[in-house]
C-alpha cells in the first residue's frame, strides 16, 4: 500500500507493517481518518498508525479473500469476498449474505456500491448484479435487463443519480428506469472489459484499451496513442477533491490527470480547518511546528519514523482557535526522513522532516 500527502511517498508492505498481504483489491477511507483495506489474506484495519487484521480465525469473515469494500453513512462495512459473499460489519456484528441464505445471486463479488437512499449494488463474478434494499433482493443479469455480460466489475453513480455499470462487455447507464447498453457503436473506440467507474465532473471508465471520458455528452478516449497514458490497460480509477483524475495502469505505473492542469496540494484542502507550516526543512537543531484552526478542537501531532514507529508526541489537547507553534530540537535524532501526523478534530495530515 502506497500513501501519498502531496509531497512524498510512504510504502507499507508485509515487512514493515501488519499488513496481512500484499495484494490489495480495494481500500475504503471512514471520517476519522481510518483505512480499511480489502486484502488477499483477510481485511486489514489502519488507525492512528495501530493496526488491527480481520480473518477467518478471529472473526465471522467466511473467506480471507476481499474483493472490495465501502462504508454507508451509518458507519456500516460492506464488503465483497471472493466466494463466501457479502459481509455487513457494524463494528460488532457481522452479518454474512451468501446464495445459500440470502437471494444474493452469486457469492463471488466484485464490486460494493451505496447510492444516495443507502440502498446496496452489488456487482458479481458470474450473475449480474443484486441490490440489496430493506432486506430485500433484486436481481439483474442478462436475462432480465440490457446488462450484455453478468461480470460486473464496477458500478457508481454521478451527481444527477444516474447509475453507470462497468461489465466484462461495455457500460450500461441507468437513468430513472431506462436501461441503455453502451458500446463501440455509441462512444466510437473499440473496448470491452470496463474495470472500473470514477464520478467527478466527467465521467471517467477505466477499460483493457485505454481511459474513455463522456463529458457534456460527448466521448473522449485516452489511450497511449494519443496521450501521457503509458499503457491502454487500466485497472482503477478516482477523483480526489481537486478534480485530479487518478488512473492505474496495469503495467504503466500510476497516471494523474487535470485538464486544468494538476493540483497536488495538501494545504489547498484543508485551508478551512487548518494551515500546516514547518520551518527549517531539512533541519539540523530546532524546528518550528507552525498551525492555524479557524475554530476550537482536539489538536494532536506525533513524529513517526518512515517505518511508522513513533518516535515522540509533541501535542494532544484542546486548542483555540488561532495561531499555534510548537518547537522540537532535532538533535536528539538520528539522521533520515521522517513523518508529521498532524490530527484536527477528525481531519488527519502528514508532512515530511528530513532531519541532516
Amino acid at each position: 500500500m502506497n500513501y501519498f500527502n502531496g509531497t512524498s511517498w510512504t510504502t507499507l508492505t508485509t515487512q514493515n507493517s501488519d499488513l496481512p498481504h500484499n495484494h490489495i483489491n480495494d481500500i475504503a477511507r471512514e471520517e476519522n481518518g481510518a483505512l480499511w483495506i480489502a486484502t488477499e489474506n483477510g481485511l486489514a484495519k489502519l488507525y492512528d498508525h495501530e493496526w488491527t487484521v480481520y480473518n477467518t480465525g478471529n472473526s465471522s469473515l467466511p473467506v480471507n479473500i476481499i474483493r472490495c469494500i465501502t462504508i454507508d453513512q451509518n458507519g456500516n462495512k460492506w464488503i465483497g469476498t471472493w466466494g463466501g459473499g457479502l459481509v455487513k460489519f457494524d463494528n460488532v456484528n457481522w452479518t454474512v449474505y451468501n446464495t445459500g441464505n440470502s437471494q444474493i445471486p452469486a457469492n463471488g463479488v466484485n464490486s460494493v456500491t451505496i447510492n444516495s437512499n443507502d440502498i446496496i449494488w452489488v456487482g458479481t463474478f458470474s450473475n449480474g448484479i443484486g441490490v440489496l434494499e430493506n432486506g430485500n433482493w433484486s436481481t439483474f443479469n442478462t436475462t432480465n435487463s440490457a446488462l450484455q455480460s453478468n461480470e460486473v466489475k464496477a458500478i457508481a453513480f454521478d451527481k444527477d443519480n444516474n447509475t453507470w455499470i462497468g461489465t466484462a462487455n461495455g457500460i450500461v447507464r441507468i437513468t430513472g428506469n431506462n436501461w441503455s447498453n453502451i458500446n463501440y457503436s455509441i462512444t466510437g473506440f473499440p473496448f470491452q472489459s470496463v474495470n472500473d467507474i470514477t464520478c467527478g465532473k466527467d465521467i471517467w471508465f477505466a477499460t483493457d484499451n485505454g481511459v474513455i471520458q463522456y463529458a457534456d455528452t460527448h466521448w473522449i478516449s485516452h489511450r497511449a496513442n494519443n496521450s501521457s497514458l503509458p499503457v491502454n490497460d487500466v485497472r482503477s480509477l478516482a477523483t480526489d477533491d481537486n478534480m485530479n483524475v487518478w488512473i492505474a495502469t496495469a503495467g504503466g505505473g500510476l497516471v494523474i490527470y487535470n485538464a486544468e492542469g494538476v493540483s497536488l496540494s495538501v494545504e489547498s484542502t484543508t485551508q478551512a480547518v487548518n494551515t500546516l507550516n514547518m520551518f527549517p526543512n531539512p533541519a539540523n537543531g530546532e524546528v518550528k511546528f507552525n498551525f492555524t484552526t479557524t475554530e476550537s478542537g482536539k489538536a494532536e501531532l506525533a513524529l513517526y519514523d518512515v517505518q511508522g514507529r513513533k518516535v515522540c508526541t509533541l501535542l494532544n489537547e484542546e486548542v483555540a482557535a488561532g495561531k499555534h507553534e510548537v518547537k522540537f530540537d532535532t538533535n536528539t535524532l538520528p539522521a533520515g526522513v521522517y513523518i508529521w501526523w498532524v490530527r484536527f478534530k477528525d481531519r488527519i495530515d502528514t508532512m515530511r522532516l528530513a532531519v541532516i
